[in-house]
């Protein structure tokens, strides 16, 4: 059984992009979240009584876990209110591992820092890269907020009661998307497409001068209007979980 079928980023720097293609060769069962992916899986010659376009497992997760977000004190404890920060995360190889490509993007959050506040999560190897080369010392920083991973309610909080995100995370592309917060999506492709022509997602790749200008333009005149795909609607599992029934 393969959840999240048939993505494709068609970037081969990306670890994950092999496996993607190796497993969906072997499965029984392939569990799509959007059409691009059912499309994808009949253009490597995969026979379509495998596929099933299910939902998002990880929009059920988000459902599952309201309560729990919404209990979440981490605005609070940051001392900060709805809609007055912006979020960053940034952890993959193909931007962390070139420092000319990391420190353009660092030089830019800082440039928009000074119009929107920015709060870091950073994760763990992010950190390690950015201590070596200097961007979290002093001048370096410039008043971009770092702080330590957060736990999922807590981070789900923050992301939901943001003015905006710049990720290169997928699952928070897909996340933003069903909160319906812009995201400012730092990479030059997709495996997830759906969350740019439906969602909140624009991809602004590794580019300063674009990624300024796109954030200009959102802070002048508002994002584009995003909507929820369809089927991710918290029900995922059940339909995973029919299907199985019935083989």
């Amino acid at each position: 059984i393969h959840l999240e079928a048939g993505l494709r980023s068609f970037s081969w720097q990306m670890a994950e992009e092999l496996n993607r293609v190796f497993v969906d060769q072997y499965a029984q069962w392939l569990f799509t979240t959007e059409p691009s992916a059912r499309q994808h899986l009949l253009d490597e010659n995969i026979s379509e009584e495998h596929i099933h376009e299910v939902g998002n497992v990880m929009v059920d997760t988000m459902y599952h876990m309201k309560p729990r977000v919404d209990a979440s004190t981490i605005l609070s404890r940051l001392d900060v209110k709805r809609d007055t920060y912006g979020v960053v995360t940034i952890h993959r190889p193909e931007l962390i591992d070139h420092p000319e490509r990391l420190q353009e993007v660092w030089k830019t959050l800082i440039a928009i820092h000074a119009s929107l506040p920015l709060i870091f999560p950073i994760h763990p190897r992010t950190r390690r890269i950015l201590e070596q080369d200097g961007s979290l010392k002093g001048e370096g920083m410039q008043g971009i907020r770092c702080i330590d991973p957060l736990g999922y309610a807590d981070m789900q909080r923050l992301v939901r009661e943001a003015r905006c995100v710049f990720t290169d995370s997928g699952g928070l592309q897909e996340e933003t998307t069903v909160l319906g917060v812009p995201c400012f999506t730092l990479r030059e492709e997709t495996e997830r497409p759906i969350t740019v022509s439906e969602g909140t997602s624009m991809i602004v790749g590794h580019d300063g001068k674009k990624i300024i200008e796109t954030f200009d333009e959102f802070f002048a005149n508002g994002f584009k209007q995003g909507c929820v795909p369809p089927l991710w609607d918290g029900h995922a599992a059940e339909r995973i979980a029919d299907i199985l029934i019935r083989v």
